[in-house]
């Protein structure tokens, strides 16, 4: 399941984890630049993070 990025810092201590990194990158394929697709406004604004966890 996809979550917000404002979700995982509240879950993580009740789990008995800790965020200890997290990454971020945007769409960089051909069809974030095409303004002609219809889903464009929205990969234009994806973003893809990668969270880092460890144990407390």
């Amino acid at each position: 399941m996809l979550r917000t990025r404002e979700t995982w810092p509240w879950r993580t201590p009740a789990a008995g984890l800790r965020v200890a990194d997290r990454l971020e990158t945007r769409p960089r394929h051909s069809r974030v630049r095409n303004t002609g697709d219809p889903f464009h406004a929205a990969r234009a604004g994806e973003v893809t993070s990668l969270w880092r966890l460890t144990a407390v």
